[in-house]
């Protein structure tokens, strides 16, 4: 399994620049600290709906069924995701928008 922000599209640092702006090299390290839990860009509708499916344990195939995307552009969505909430992987990125109240997962009993 590949971490989009490390592997294909953001894998440039050329790229990861564009998206989060140059920044200051000593504050390099800061772009995704997980313990940061002031301030992420805002979500749009569809990466709000993405990362609550992901959430939920579907996979990108079954995300992209249900909202009419590819599975490529599902993993792209929640890439871009992962990069506004500062984290690196999906795993962080669930545990910090349950965090931050992103997240409204049905209780099961």
């Amino acid at each position: 399994m590949t971490d989009g922000c490390r592997d294909g599209l953001f894998g440039s640092p050329r790229f990861f620049a564009q998206i989060c702006g140059p920044g200051d090299p000593e504050e390099d390290d800061t772009i995704m600290d997980l313990g940061n839990e002031g301030g992420f860009h805002p979500l749009t509708r569809t990466e709000m709906k993405c990362l609550r499916r992901c959430a939920e344990g579907r996979t990108d195939t079954q995300i992209g069924a249900e909202m009419e995307l590819t599975a490529g552009e599902v993993k792209s969505v929640l890439s871009v995701i992962m990069m506004k909430l500062r984290v690196p992987n999906r795993m962080a990125g669930m545990a910090k928008a349950a965090r931050l109240g992103l997240l409204e997962l049905q209780q099961t009993h």
